[in-house]
């Protein structure tokens, strides 16, 4: 899919960086204001995060709010990003991602009888009616629980045979972890085996999204962990690290006979792992 930027080979970093909601908001549908683009398509999505919300405007959540919109056009439905619920025409369905304390989630919220606790990482799901326009919700405690609210709702579209009804049809939820760390681990223990996924970087954007996705909110990149002894090693790269990563000065301690242009590589993509999964 073209229109999604990690499948082209731009970065999450990248794109957060570069992000604006101003940006976002005509991202879907070019320089069309939303009451034309809806005119021009039977069924349109408006994902809208408002600048006065400040969970909506940081750049984690309208990150997630960009791979929901990707996944929505990638199943055949128009959508867009826009800054104001009454923007939003009628005739569209609305996915309002805002924090638990503002008017409209409290409004929805307590409409669909659930409650939003303050604990990190808490969010909810609800599908009602402001001012005349079918809205779901998207809300939460903090940064983190919008983002996983928001790339749930593109995982429900993913694997729905009718996009819209899919919003519409979203049941009143309201959930909170049931353990404040879930981590995975991805081991590297022989070259072989491993050095080409860690040095690919057109595979980490989407493997991180992935984890994003299902919730975890840890990686642990471990390196050396396939031997609990030292003599007799076979596949010894990255078992001892830091001089397959680093020249430290004063000290001539090598990989032999690994190139400086590799170890040089090592560290970029390190960097670089650490830079997609912040």
């Amino acid at each position: 899919n073209q229109n999604n930027p990690f499948q082209r080979g731009e970065t999450r970093r990248q794109f957060i960086k570069k992000s604006s909601l101003a940006a976002a908001t005509v991202a879907g549908a070019g320089l069309l204001p939303l009451r034309i683009f809806a005119a021009e398509n039977k069924s349109v999505i408006a994902i809208v995060l408002e600048p006065s919300d400040a969970l909506a405007t940081q750049q984690p959540v309208q990150w997630a709010a960009e791979q929901f919109r990707v996944e929505v056009i990638s199943r055949g439905v128009a959508a867009q990003i826009c800054s104001r619920l009454d923007e939003v025409p009628s005739s569209s369905v609305c996915v309002l991602a805002t924090s638990r304390d503002s008017q409209a989630a409290r409004q929805l919220l307590d409409a669909a009888h659930i409650s939003l606790p303050d604990v990190p990482e808490a969010l909810a799901l609800a599908h009602g009616r402001i001012a005349k326009r079918s809205v779901t919700l998207a809300a939460a405690s903090d940064v983190r629980g919008l983002v996983f609210a928001l790339l749930e709702l593109a995982d429900r579209v993913n694997f729905s045979n009718d996009r819209i009804a899919a919003l519409k049809a979203v049941k009143p939820i309201s959930e909170r972890p049931a353990n404040s760390i879930r981590s995975i681990s991805r081991g590297f223990n022989s070259d072989v085996e491993d050095k080409s996924w860690f040095q690919d970087r057109d595979f980490w954007p989407p493997y991180l999204t992935m984890l994003a996705a299902n919730r975890f909110n840890r990686f642990n990149l471990t390196l050396g962990l396939g031997y609990d002894f030292v003599t007799g090693l076979r596949d010894t790269y990255f078992y001892f690290a830091y001089p397959f990563f680093l020249s430290v000065p004063g000290y001539d301690v090598r990989a032999v006979p690994l190139p400086d242009t590799e170890r040089d590589l090592n560290l970029a993509m390190l960097k670089f792992i650490s830079d997609e999964a912040a």
